[in-house]
């Protein structure tokens, strides 16, 4: 016969014992589990996230100004405003209830979804080739309310894109964000052994982009031998070099290519002619055009010669005829 110990026992494992439904988790089931969120969902984590950040930025404010110290340390007691009497007077009253309908409407704004910026309330106005995506991506304005979002700190964000030379950020209710943009226009194409880059104004260099206008001129340096060592990040070319190129082909209508090297530096095909002409670096650059030009006026006595022009030093220009074409010349 079993004692009151033993059929305690059997009672308590009985009882502890787990609970077999005779039920499997499917292998569908669980593909089901590990698919992607949705857009809604995606969307939705994001909103969070920015509401923690929020948090914590006002956590960090808190901790900076003692809330607790200004509250009273008692309990507060509502009492008529009476002579001789202390309490809550009906202002400090319609105070604290503007008060609370501020937060009320703060955390309405917080929870309700049309306040929140996604790609479809941004809108982009004067990019050409800059796709609108990599722009929006770098607004940094997905997911947040438009409560915290500051027209100002936008268009930083877009002005560190280095294709972007500058901006503008209008913001509306309930959310929409407008972002007027200027791209960054080349001036020259400079050809090296690493590729094709745009050449900026201000001598910066850039990795080519699809444009609807290609730049009117392209240097062509193998070597990349007239880029300037500037001390940063942003590969810049001689400025001065790029801005005589240029003055060139708008003074020689149809030259749109020049070459580049280290013993005759600019040097390129005249139009119109056989002549081949070494220019030089970007000093003297009138003296240099008068010198080429009292050489053109002999190039028409002798049109379908190969000619090498020389104004280098344009206190002595020279013009020689050669075997072979200037332009197959080294």
């Amino acid at each position: 016969m079993p004692t009151a110990t033993t059929r305690a026992k059997r009672g308590t494992a009985k009882r502890g014992a787990p609970k077999r439904t005779g039920t499997k988790r499917s292998t569908g089931s669980r593909r089901t589990a590990s698919r992607r969120p949705s857009s809604s969902q995606a969307r939705r984590r994001q909103r969070t996230r920015r509401r923690q950040q929020f948090a914590q930025q006002v956590r960090r404010f808190g901790d900076l100004v003692p809330v607790r110290e200004l509250l009273p340390s008692g309990p507060v007691i509502l009492r008529p405003s009476l002579p001789g009497a202390t309490g809550f007077h009906p202002s400090k009253l319609l105070s604290l209830a503007l008060l609370t309908a501020v937060v009320a409407l703060l955390v309405w704004f917080q929870g309700n979804e049309s306040f929140f910026v996604y790609p479809e309330n941004v809108r982009f106005q004067g990019n050409r080739y800059l796709p609108v995506q990599e722009l929006y991506e770098q607004c940094n304005v997905d997911s947040w309310s438009i409560l915290w979002l500051d027209p100002e700190q936008i268009r930083q964000e877009i002005l560190a894109h280095p294709y972007v030379t500058d901006a503008q950020v209008s913001i509306r209710w309930p959310a929409r964000v407008t972002v007027t943009i200027t791209e960054a226009q080349p001036v020259a194409l400079w050809a090296t052994d690493q590729g094709e880059f745009w050449v900026l104004e201000d001598g910066r260099v850039l990795p080519q982009r699809t444009a609807l206008e290609q730049p009117p001129v392209r240097i062509i340096d193998g070597p990349g031998l007239i880029q300037l060592e500037t001390g940063d990040e942003t590969r810049r070319v001689n400025r001065a070099l790029v801005e005589v190129a240029r003055t060139l082909a708008q003074r020689l209508p149809g030259l749109t290519e020049l070459q580049y090297s280290p013993s005759q530096g600019l040097n390129f095909g005249l139009p119109g002619s056989k002549a081949w002409v070494y220019w030089g670096n970007e000093r003297h650059f009138e003296e240099k055009w008068q010198a080429l030009t009292a050489l053109r006026s002999q190039l028409a006595a002798s049109p379908d010669e190969n000619l090498l022009l020389n104004v280098v030093a344009p206190d002595r220009p020279t013009l020689r005829r050669t075997g072979t074409a200037p332009a197959q010349q080294p």
